[in-house]
């Protein structure tokens, strides 16, 4: 399942087993940018857990995560 984690979004299945994770530090910019690669590889969005303007997303593939990034 695509989606972004958070408090309210509790329905979004985690992916289990081995997984990638891709985290990013980018300005506000592009913030959609990253998002949309994220999801159109199938990667879900994860709360924030950092300052500023950083990104976690998790994929069931390594080759989606590496995708996403090349794509962003």
């Amino acid at each position: 399942m695509i989606g972004t984690v958070n408090e309210s979004a509790e329905s979004v299945v985690l992916p289990r087993g081995v997984v990638t994770f891709l985290l990013t530090d980018v300005t506000d910019v592009t913030w959609e940018i990253i998002g949309a690669a994220v999801s159109v590889h199938e990667g879900i969005r994860l709360e924030e857990q950092g300052e500023g303007n950083s990104m976690m997303a998790v994929f069931e593939r390594a080759s989606n995560a590496v995708a996403a990034a090349v794509d962003a």
